[in-house]
């Protein structure tokens, strides 16, 4: 993985994730062209789990397995790393406690750096779920 990207990932809380919120794992369409999907091993994963074009798009994360797993779960996305821990987004309803919740002012500024390595509007998602649309 990228340094710059990692360490932008270290500043998002942990989260002691009991893998139950499979059904909120939503398709993984707008991803960052170098931070996210290429890296290789997402893009990989991505690749075999034939992401759908948006005009076929399931309602469910084609990155997770026939069990509900999520095959990418150490490189996933930012969008999914923000799940649970980022004020403006939805708390987890299984009752996974993150270390702490990242302030939106902190969530946003990941996410432009993010951006600013991967491209315009690679983001933009993630942060309208930030601002609550």
């Amino acid at each position: 993985m990228n340094p710059e990207v990692a360490a932008l990932y270290a500043r998002i809380p942990k989260i002691n994730c009991r893998q139950k919120c499979q059904s909120y794992c939503g398709p993984v369409v707008q991803l960052g062209a170098y931070t996210e999907a290429e890296r290789p091993e997402v893009e990989s994963a991505l690749r075999d789990a034939h992401i759908p074009q948006p005009a076929q798009l399931s309602t469910s994360c084609a990155a997770l397995d026939q069990d509900g797993r999520c095959t990418i779960y150490a490189s996933r996305p930012a969008i999914c790393r923000l799940w649970g821990v980022a004020e403006g987004m939805a708390p987890c309803p299984h009752g996974c406690e993150p270390e702490r919740i990242l302030t939106k002012a902190e969530a946003n500024e990941v996410l432009k750096a993010l951006e600013a390595i991967a491209g315009p509007g690679a983001f933009i998602s993630a942060r309208e779920l930030l601002r609550g649309r």
